[in-house]
Formats: C-alpha cells, sequence, structure tokens
C-alpha cells in the first residue's frame, strides 16, 4: 500500500498545499483504520492494513517536504534530525501505546489506535493551516531532482537541472 499511494501523494503535494494533502491523507488514514476495527477474516483485513499502510506511511517524507519548503539549505540538516529523532520517539511509543490498547480492547485495538493517532495528527494540520500561512505567492518549493540511486556526487553536479550552491566550488 505504502509504495502505491508515496508517490501520486507526493506528486499533488508538489501541486496543492501540502498541509492539505496531510490533512487529508491522514483524514483518509482515519477512515480506514475505523473501517478495520470492525474486519473480520483474513483477507478484508489485509486489504484494510494495505489501505491504512498506503495512508500513513507516505505522512513522515510529506512533513518532511513540508518542514524543507520553509527553510535555507543549511537548515535543513538540522531540522532532519530533529524530525528524525521525533520520529524515533514515536516509534518507540506508539507500538507501547498500540500494545496497551490491543491488551484492552483486543486485536481491533490496533486499528483504534492508529486511527486515533491519525485522526491527531489531522486535527494539528488543520490547527496549523488555520493558524499559520503557506508559502507566499510566487515562492518555488524545495528544488530536488531524481537522480539514479548509484549516482555520484559528480554526477549531481553535472545533472542539468541543479545548480551549484553560493560559495561552492565548480567541477573541474
Amino acid at each position: 500500500g505504502a509504495f502505491a499511494a508515496e508517490w501520486p501523494l507526493g506528486w499533488l503535494s508538489d501541486q496543492i498545499d501540502r498541509r492539505k494533502v496531510i490533512a487529508a491523507t491522514s483524514v483518509a488514514a482515519a477512515v480506514a483504520a475505523f473501517v478495520g476495527t470492525g474486519t473480520d477474516g483474513t483477507y478484508p483485513t489485509i486489504a484494510v492494513m494495505g489501505a491504512v499502510g498506503g495512508l500513513t506511511f507516505p505522512l513522515y517524507p510529506l512533513a518532511v517536504a513540508h518542514v524543507n519548503d520553509h527553510l535555507e539549505p543549511e537548515e535543513m540538516i538540522p531540522a532532519a534530525s530533529r524530525l528524525l529523532a521525533i520520529g524515533g520517539v514515536g516509534s518507540m511509543v506508539g507500538p507501547l501505546l498500540v500494545a496497551a490498547n490491543m491488551s484492552a480492547v483486543g486485536p481491533a485495538g490496533f486499528f483504534w489506535g492508529l486511527g486515533l493517532a491519525s485522526v491527531t495528527l489531522a486535527t494539528i494540520s488543520v490547527t496549523f493551516m488555520w493558524l499559520g500561512q503557506s508559502l507566499p505567492a510566487g515562492t518555488t518549493r524545495s528544488a530536488y531532482h531524481s537522480l539514479h540511486l548509484t549516482a555520484t556526487a559528480l554526477a549531481t553536479r553535472l545533472h542539468p537541472k541543479t545548480r551549484p550552491r553560493p560559495g561552492s566550488v565548480p567541477p573541474r
């Protein structure tokens, strides 16, 4: 599910306000999770898990892209380390909370936990849309260009769509 949804959601977030995509994806994930609380049988549960995974896994890259849209290049690495730390805490605490929920409610507690987390994220996203501002008109988003996974550092300098950073040494 995650592989199938990540590219279209990423593309959509490049076209419209990322916060709207994050909020809508969180709401859809919550709906899918709450549907999962009533599933019986292996195949319906697997289908719901695919939908929930497809809608929750892209949320982290969408959040990183949103943060990077508001940062200067030299601020991106420290921000990424903070986001990874926050994600790490969530990766430690989340399973404990869901396990406790499953102990109290049963197997449906897994979906209740994911649904409540998704509702929380959607609420936070909508709140920040209401309180904050989007990118100023005419501002371009982060300029990331897709290169092959085995591309070298030299390839990034030779790529026609990349531009050297101010103060960087041009290739010889």
